[in-house]
């Protein structure tokens, strides 16, 4: 027996020791990586703060939000414990002390084992559905609570809305359930299923967030001083940079999309051209990921996942089975089956056509581009400046008598090649200012005196157009050489950033420690020849599209710390020639046909019911008034969606490819036919020939 006690209190005293240890070490760490951020910054960021205690005040408040952005863990008590630090954040930048972060950390998770055994011991009968009682989801109108009661109360209501949500969606599925005949009462079979599946879930996602990497936890405390700059500088430790590396790196096996977290959820803000999700068509920019199920398997919640677990989760195997849950704006929820492939660049390059309008005379080219791509690890890689000036020789020698530039939903790239491609529409002349620390501005042209392409152009953006997107259509803009066409106004991000590995502000002493991360960091700012900034703004096009997200914060705006709209002096430019009065008569003639067009304002009634509802966040979690809810927005939405396939019937357009679709293989054919339909049914491509075609007309006119 002696033998024994002696050998637990070794083991224990070594693990105690192993734990110290680690503890050490992780705090060497934090100091690492929180000595050399502030480093970086204060040598290099475009936009440097005090660093006092009202710089504090902004950490502390980003801090607090990512972690408990709807203010569901903490008691008004905590806060005031926590509130002590809110003016000495800005202290812990140069002397690194944990005291902060071990005690929010092991509040918040100590929490979240309290709420996870609270739910674990609510009986199905104890949530009383027919309850009239009401759950606020909009974060900006919660407090913290008083009492662990009332807080606990509300993740009774939220267990329980949760619960109705899935109820719903199981008895949508159930083929013997006719869900549009709800007599008042729920079905007590698919019930008891609904709790079963949201108490797994709900215990997932909290033994997720209770076992959750310390690093990752502290790359969200150290990103709340460098977010407090800017959005995009940012901290990214070594597993999150490699991931990064693998998204701009043109080969990965998964789905296709690219997701970031937001407000507690997974968002898919772009669908990669060619990718698995873009081919089968149904995934949509801002779905709300919600579940994800491998095949054959039981779907895993996501909800409050880091982004980077979802995406492992999401990638797999080529050939594999993914099945995505995803909330819409809508309301609406689906269940998306996506088979998992080779993501590969080329699927992201420039592609070129002819457009054959039936109600149009003339000769339409049409380029897409994806993003600004530029393959600089590998000399005579292909690049977006030399594919385009290909792409406008062909079509010249096609003899168009005009040119459709579709940048919608292209996030930017290489600045070299927007410089280049902006020369092939002008002689010479000033393509974007850059203006970095302490105003070392440079102003970078195109010095080619040939012009590439001198026909009429239109270019098409959109609210997910961005950076190097909104430097070429604003230039275009600036030199009245192109009209915009497109939502109401484009991203708005005017910032340049780069990586830098901080590896290389290690001591010799300090080397075991590598790797530690590398830092984005935003170095200068994007100015438009006019001497305006693109951030924060945007370009604004000359003829404004109605898009039903329109009543949404969308783009720079919507982050927080955004930089903020300025001037510099303008560039010396020469403008082309326009008659003002045909660019009003073109908007004229928009206007009427967006006016009298059934699908644009169908679009307009749907922005108003979406906006009213995202305006009502109160939400009832009586059952009745649940479903009555719930049915009325699936039967708004189906109505909807039928009116658009409806209008998708129309046969305007027709395709000219470049591309000997004989030769194609079977991918590839699969690729060509399915993006000429979605064009075929494009009502914003349809309108913006309607808008280039008034141009042709006007400019032949005045010539």
């Amino acid at each position: 027996m002696k033998h024994i006690i002696k050998y637990l209190i070794i083991i224990i005293t070594m693990n105690s020791l192993l734990f110290s240890l680690k503890e050490s070490q992780n705090e060497e760490y934090e100091k690492l990586v929180t000595r050399i951020t502030q480093k970086i910054i204060e040598k290099w960021q475009y936009s440097p703060k005090e660093v006092d205690d009202i710089y504090s005040i902004l950490v502390y408040d980003v801090f607090m939000d990512r972690m408990d952005f709807d203010r569901k863990y903490f008691l008004t008590d905590e806060i005031f414990v926590f509130d002590q630090w809110r003016e000495k954040l800005d202290d812990l930048i140069y002397d690194y002390e944990p005291e902060f972060f071990n005690l929010y950390i092991d509040t918040w998770k100590t929490r979240i084992g309290e709420i996870k055994y609270f739910l674990n011991n609510i009986k199905i009968d104890e949530l009383n559905f027919n309850k009239n009682e009401f759950l606020e989801i909009n974060p900006d109108k919660r407090d913290y609570f008083e009492t662990k009661e009332l807080l606990l109360e509300d993740w009774r209501k939220r267990f329980k809305f949760q619960i109705l949500r899935k109820y719903w969606s199981l008895a949508e599925e159930d083929s013997t359930l006719n869900i549009s005949d709800f007599n008042g009462k729920l079905n007590k079979e698919i019930l008891s299923k609904a709790y079963e599946k949201e108490l797994k879930n709900s215990n997932r996602r909290f033994d997720r967030l209770i076992s959750q990497d310390r690093n990752e936890l502290y790359s969200v405390f150290i990103n709340a001083y460098t977010q407090t700059f800017d959005p995009h500088t940012s901290y990214f430790m070594p597993s999150r940079k490699e991931d990064f590396d693998i998204n701009i790196s043109g080969r990965l096996e998964g789905i296709g999309a690219r997701l970031r977290e937001d407000d507690g959820y997974i968002k898919v803000v772009d669908i990669i051209p060619g990718g698995a999700a873009w081919r089968q068509g149904e995934l949509k920019i801002d779905d709300l990921i919600i579940e994800v199920a491998q095949e054959g398997e039981e779907p895993v919640n996501i909800v409050e996942w880091r982004s980077r677990d979802a995406v492992k989760l999401i990638r797999g195997k080529k050939d594999t089975e993914v099945r995505l849950t995803v909330n819409r704006a809508d309301g609406s929820s689906h269940v998306i089956p996506i088979i998992r492939d080779i993501i590969i660049i080329e699927d992201t390059y420039s592609k070129s056509m002819l457009l054959e309008h039936k109600l149009v005379d003339h000769k339409i080219g049409y380029i897409t581009l994806p993003k600004f791509y530029h393959d600089f690890k590998n000399e005579g890689g292909r690049n977006s400046a030399d594919d385009i000036r290909n792409d406008l020789i062909r079509l010249n020698e096609a003899e168009v008598e005009g040119l459709i530039f579709d940048l919608r939903n292209n996030g930017g790239g290489a600045l070299d090649d927007v410089v280049k491609m902006g020369g092939f529409f002008i002689e010479d002349g000033p393509i974007v200012q850059v203006n970095g620390r302490n105003n070392r501005k440079r102003i970078l042209k195109d010095k080619d005196s040939n012009i590439v392409f001198d026909k009429p152009v239109v270019f098409i953006v959109n609210q997910y157009s961005a950076s190097a997107s909104e430097i070429l259509a604003s230039a275009m803009q600036d030199y009245k050489r192109a009209i915009i066409v497109g939502s109401e106004q484009t991203f708005g991000k005017g910032t340049v950033q780069r990586f830098i590995n901080m590896d290389q502000f290690l001591t010799k002493n300090e080397t075991d420690y590598s790797p530690i991360g590398s830092l984005k960091l935003t170095i200068q700012k994007f100015y438009r020849i006019n001497g305006e900034s693109t951030q924060y703004k945007g370009v604004i096009p000359d003829i404004v599209l109605p898009f039903k997200n329109d009543y949404k914060e969308i783009g720079e705006r919507a982050l927080d710390n955004y930089l903020d709209w300025d001037t510099i002096s303008e560039a010396n430019y020469n403008e082309l020639e326009r008659n003002n009065e045909s660019v009003n008569y073109l908007v004229e003639n928009s206007n009427n046909r967006i006016a009298n067009n059934s699908f644009f304002q169908e679009i307009i009634s749907r922005k108003l019911v979406l906006e009213e509802k995202n305006n009502n966040s109160l939400i009832s979690i009586n059952q009745n008034d649940f479903i009555i809810r719930a049915l009325k927005e699936k039967n708004e939405s189906e109505e909807f969606n039928d009116l658009i396939d409806e209008f998708k019937e129309f046969d305007l357009i027709d395709i000219v490819s470049f591309n000997d679709l004989d030769k194609l293989d079977k991918v590839e054919l699969e690729k060509e036919i399915k993006f000429q339909d979605k064009l075929k049914k494009d009502f914003y491509l349809n309108e913006t020939i309607f808008v280039l075609n008034d141009l042709i007309e006007q400019l032949s006119k005045s010539n």
